[in-house]
């Protein structure tokens, strides 16, 4: 039977790499009270309908003591499929967790966190009190790995990307502690030019080339950061990610009547770069940058797992993201 610490069904919606974390420690948890393997498949609620996830849910697979499915791109679930997923959490598996994953954007009135907060737990990442442990956590580790330290301004602002962007912020310490080379520590000097280069010279050149719906312009940029990143795609993914965040954070910020000068400062946007970041910003709906954001989470999913093969599968994010919709990197 499903252990008594455990819920039938979990939302977990703000940066994937929180996700991550809570999977591993469910995964623990689980472990601990159910002997056995356990099975875990994900699915795509934009690629597919719920009913398969929740006919899964009710089979446990060969030789499987328990089974976790993840159901990822929950934000795109529809009304309509609430009916049938009602249904089975009137009467769950016991054998079964259903994750519901969710990008940052998810509303708190979205229908589905009030009914998974019915039957089980629903967590938001982004404000959730452990993140600031977290990210100071995950910085220290990184750089006491390296044998380095790292001086208090600059533990401050990785603290911060680590709370706004995670999943980025993994590449951006390996490229500081690559470009300190002998330094024995990292300065906050350091971590500003790093940002300042990445922002002029690559970042704001390719979303500025998405936000025009420029494909072919994009497509060069694109291929000159693969030139210049050795092609490094994780290393790319996880940078993209993470200017891309700035943008999504300071247009939510926006939306919710913040002044221009506390969402620059918030978003660590320098007074210089501001006015081309703001006109950009114009530019794109948050809704698109959810989506480029979901999609570079899958990219580095399916590069990591070897689904995708790197440059193609890019060059799709960035055609998908211009306008032709019907390409899809697999």
């Amino acid at each position: 039977m499903i252990p008594s610490v455990l819920r039938p069904v979990y939302l977990w919606a703000g940066d994937p790499r929180w996700c991550e974390e809570s999977l591993e420690e469910l995964g623990r948890r689980i472990r601990a009270k159910t002997p056995g393997e356990i099975h875990t498949q994900t699915f795509y609620l934009t690629e597919n309908s719920l009913d398969p996830a929740l006919a899964q849910a009710r089979t446990l697979p060969f030789l499987m003591s328990f089974q976790i499915l993840r159901l990822k791109e929950a934000q795109c679930l529809k009304a309509k499929n609430f009916e049938n997923l009602e249904r089975y959490l009137s009467a769950p598996s016991p054998l079964t967790a259903l994750i519901f994953e969710a990008a940052s954007g998810l509303e708190r009135k979205h229908p589905l966190v009030e009914l998974v907060q019915a039957h089980g737990e629903v967590r938001f990442f982004d404000e959730d009190t452990h993140a600031p442990r977290q990210g100071k956590s995950f910085v220290n580790l990184k750089f006491t790995a390296a044998g380095k330290s790292v001086d208090p301004a600059a533990l401050r602002r990785l603290e911060e990307q680590a709370q706004i962007a995670p999943s980025a912020v993994d590449t951006i310490l390996d490229q500081l502690i690559l470009v300190s080379g002998n330094a024995r520590q990292i300065t906050d000097e350091m971590v500003q030019a790093f940002e300042e280069k990445f922002s002029e010279v690559d970042g704001f050149a390719l979303i500025g080339a998405i936000a025009s719906r420029k494909t072919a312009r994009a497509l060069v940029l694109l291929r000159e950061l693969l030139d210049q990143n050795a092609g490094d795609y994780f290393s790319l993914v996880g940078l993209l990610h993470w200017q891309i965040r700035r943008f999504w954070q300071a247009g939510m910020l926006l939306e919710k009547g913040e002044p221009e000068s506390l969402v620059m400062k918030k978003c660590k946007v320098s007074p210089r770069q501001a006015p081309y970041f703001l006109r950009q910003l114009r530019m794109i709906p948050n809704a698109k940058l959810a989506q480029a954001l979901e999609g570079l989470f899958r990219l580095d999913w399916n590069l990591k797992t070897g689904q995708a093969e790197g440059e193609a599968a890019l060059e799709s994010w960035v055609v998908s993201l211009t306008g032709a919709d019907t390409v899809v990197f697999k």
